[in-house]
């Protein structure tokens, strides 16, 4: 069964308590405000996924990939749609967009050696692209690893890199 949003329906539901005899305007009001606040940190949060996006230049140097920033920040809202989870919102949301590439890149854009050449280079975690592969793919790389490992030096600032690794069954 799938899980509803707590906040599914409720701007309906503000519309037809507005209505009611017993409505509490206090209640009314501090629900108006909860609704749009939430709604301010989601645009928030996508204009930060979409920076991120462009200033990647993924739409330009990753032509045969599905563009679909939105999309992706809308599977991660309801992922984690729950207001203290707005970093892992983001955070997913750029993962999703990078799992989008590659999974296109191996779908329709590498040719074999291609992408024998670039899974045995992410197998090996190299620090820079490998050679042999098109600048497009190159640059995916770049941005997986980077992005990674970027991932990693903050989940350890926070103590929290253990955790992952024990769930991920890596060695730590």
């Amino acid at each position: 069964m799938q899980q509803r949003h707590p906040k599914d329906g409720t701007r309906q539901y503000i519309s037809f308590y507005e209505e009611e005899e017993s409505c509490d305007t206090t209640i009314l009001e501090f629900a108006k405000i909860d609704i749009n606040l939430l709604q301010m940190l989601h645009r928030k949060e996508l204009a930060c996924v979409a920076r991120w996006y462009n200033d990647m230049e993924i739409a330009s140097k990753v032509t045969y990939s599905r563009h679909r920033v939105a999309e992706a920040y809308l599977w991660s809202v309801g992922a984690y749609f729950e207001p203290q989870y707005s970093q892992a919102r983001v955070t997913l949301a750029i993962a999703l967009i990078l799992f989008t590439a590659l999974d296109d890149m191996y779908d329709a854009y590498g040719t074999t050696e291609e992408l024998e050449i670039f899974t045995d280079a992410m197998e090996k975690w190299l620090p820079v692209s490998p050679n042999g592969i098109p600048e497009s793919m190159k640059h995916i790389y770049r941005l997986t690893v980077d992005f990674y490992n970027k991932l990693e030096e903050e989940l350890e600032k926070e103590g929290r890199l253990r955790l992952i690794n024990s769930m991920l069954w890596l060695p730590s």
